[in-house]
């Protein structure tokens, strides 16, 4: 009997879906938003900080696409560095 195939859970769908996204589009600000979240959630949820380290550099990405006016990504900065 072979062992059950594990499926990724939602979270880690809607972080490779972002990942490629991105590949095709990386100027997509809301896109890196989501990303960025998506790996604040999946440390949180798996307790492994190196999405921490993923967030941020995402986080700083979005900063970089949309420079003007991003209050959003410098509060997600600040509360990922409360993480």
């Amino acid at each position: 009997a072979s062992a059950p195939v594990s499926q990724p859970s939602a979270l880690d769908q809607t972080i490779q879906r972002a990942q490629v996204a991105l590949r095709r589009t990386p100027e997509n600000a809301p896109l890196w938003a989501q990303l960025g979240a998506s790996y604040v959630e999946k440390a949180r949820v798996s307790g492994d900080p190196i999405y921490y380290g993923q967030a941020q550099g995402a986080l700083e990405r979005w900063l970089a696409v949309e420079p003007d006016g991003n209050g959003e990504a410098l509060i997600g900065l600040g509360q990922l560095a409360n993480a």
